[in-house]
């Protein structure tokens, strides 16, 4: 599932995140939003309720992958353009809502791209701070796209808060060789950038076999890849995630990046559906994956967002062929 965004919706975040419902204060007097330490994190155990589309952004397109700020205030997401001619095939979207329990306004497609430019721009990220928007596209200055590849626009004062121009940050590109994992040019990107930009965790092959899933044809599972970044760049990788029996996609990480959620494709059903993981130290490799089947349709579906308490799962399902948005709920 995979053009510069000139955003017409200012990006403000609020100085406070929500705790299962309620508002925790910034302690420690930043600009940005913060998990206070004195935060009690309720809902890490059980289950989701239904899920419920967000109803004023889908259409019979194809929209995907929205993801928010910390106080759910303004999203991005991802929605396919192939009527318009004049837009790339899968362009990123901007909506805004007053507060949680609104519904949001009318999205607003945002140009991360120079007159002409019609690659599509998928899986995108905003930082905690709301700063910076990452995503996965053909960034400037590049010739030759990669699924992989993570580009970033940042805000600027001299457009009145709306996201600029910056070139890439960050590829796996053919010549790259992941340690534990493939070998060149089997990433897939599929990404999800933590919450101050130091981290980008993507999907990729255990192994060489033609660029094709055991799902499709080929022979080797996917996995979960980490890659940090250094003087801003990201250039080393390692594996965080396998599992034998399904193969996983989409990673949505917790905070503290020590929970993911993931979309696993195993043997109980050709769809993907979600799964969770989790470990006790943001440097080690995560557990198996836990199906969250109350979760599941016939369809299929995948994580997109949870919000900082996780008491919200945001998610991507396909309804009638096409992919909606929708999110998930549960009590502490």
């Amino acid at each position: 599932m995979r053009a510069r965004l000139a955003l017409p919706l200012a990006l403000i975040v609020s100085s406070a995140v929500i705790e299962c419902g309620q508002l925790a204060s910034d302690a420690d007097g930043s600009d940005g939003p913060v998990l206070d330490a004195s935060m009690d994190v309720h809902c890490v155990q059980g289950a989701f309720g239904a899920l419920t589309p967000v109803a004023e952004l889908n259409t019979t397109a194809d929209e995907r992958g929205l993801r928010l700020s910390p106080d759910e205030l303004f999203g991005v997401f991802s929605r396919v353009t192939a009527s318009d001619a004049s837009l790339p095939p899968l362009s990123l979207y901007a909506a805004s809502r007053a507060d949680a329990q609104s519904a949001f306004a009318q999205s607003k497609i945002m140009y991360l791209a120079s007159d002409g430019w019609q690659y599509p721009a998928v899986y995108p990220t905003l930082t905690s701070n709301g700063s910076m928007l990452t995503y996965e596209s053909l960034c400037q200055g590049q010739t030759v796209p990669h699924a992989s590849t993570l580009c970033a626009a940042r805000r600027d004062a001299s457009t009145n808060g709306f996201f600029g121009i910056d070139p890439l940050i960050g590829t796996v590109s053919d010549t790259d060789t992941i340690p534990g994992g493939f070998g060149a040019g089997f990433a897939l990107g599929d990404g999800f950038v933590n919450g101050d930009a130091s981290a980008y965790y993507f999907v990729s092959r255990l192994a060489p076999d033609g660029g094709l899933a055991a799902t499709d044809g080929g022979s080797s599972p996917q996995a979960i890849f980490v890659t940090h970044a250094a003087a801003g760049i990201f250039n080393s990788y390692a594996l965080v995630a396998r599992d034998d029996a399904s193969w996983m996609d989409n990673p949505v990480l917790s905070a503290d990046e020590l929970t993911m959620y993931v979309s696993t494709r195993a043997s109980y059903s050709a769809s993907p559906h979600v799964a969770v993981m989790t470990r006790s130290d943001a440097q080690a490799p995560f557990g198996p994956p836990v199906q969250l089947h109350e979760l599941d349709s016939t369809d299929g579906e995948y994580p997109t967002w949870v919000s900082p308490d996780q008491c919200r799962l945001y998610l991507t399902r396909v309804v009638d062929g096409h992919g909606d948005l929708f999110v998930a709920s549960r009590a502490p």
